[in-house]
């Protein structure tokens, strides 16, 4: 199995699908997966310009307009977002659908494979695997010479280290260095650094229970 497009491409929550879901198909609710994917969205909208933080803590976002694109829930967020400010914390809670709008967006393109299974071979219920060549690509671009470059790189990073999934995988001790260095900063000539901010902000607030051991 291989993307269907490339790396740079796919929007954050696409790319963090790949390191939230375990290896039987279901996500690590450890890390509280559907707020962390909400998170992941507010830090694609932040990362691509389409808002911004506002406040003395940074607590409220904002979007100017009703964006369109090839993501649908993009257009769907911007027009509810869209006017007047929101109280970050509270809209990653209430995004209720954030983790099945982007299990199905990562399986379009081919981050994930959507399957059934059977609970004690009587109740079904909904998988999305990873092909480990396809999480291997990711790290491999995370940890590589281009990633500096790349906005969303540094806030993947940054999500995969604070909430621990980074540690959930065999890294080299290279790899991971890497990653945590990648996870410090994000390019200033960008809004990425907001996206820091945003990602910071959901953890301290809404993930901050996590504990995930090596």
């Amino acid at each position: 199995m291989s993307l269907s497009v490339p790396i740079r491409e796919l929007t954050l929550p696409e790319a963090l699908m790949a390191f939230l879901h375990a290896s039987n198909g279901r996500p690590y609710e450890s890390v509280k997966p559907g707020p962390l994917t909400a998170a992941a969205e507010v830090a694609e909208l932040l990362t691509v310009g389409v808002a911004r933080l506002e406040g003395d803590a940074g607590r409220r976002l904002r979007v100017d307009a009703r964006t369109p694109g090839d993501r649908s829930w993009v257009s769907e967020v911007t027009a509810e977002l869209s006017g007047h400010p929101t109280d970050l914390t509270a809209w990653i809670k209430r995004r209720n659908d954030a983790l099945s709008t982007q299990q199905a967006e990562a399986a379009a393109r081919g981050v994930l494979v959507a399957g059934r299974k059977r609970l004690l071979g009587l109740f079904p219920y909904g998988t999305h695997t990873v092909d480990p060549a396809v999480r291997r690509q990711l790290v491999e671009h995370l940890t590589g010479p281009r990633a500096d470059a790349d906005p969303r790189a540094h806030v993947l990073a940054r999500m995969l280290v604070s909430s621990g999934l980074h540690r959930r995988y065999r890294l080299s001790r290279d790899e991971r260095a890497r990653l945590e260095r990648l996870s410090e900063h994000a390019p200033p000539t960008t809004p990425a650094p907001a996206a820091l901010d945003a990602v910071d902000l959901a953890m301290a607030t809404v993930l901050y229970a996590t504990v995930i051991s090596d």
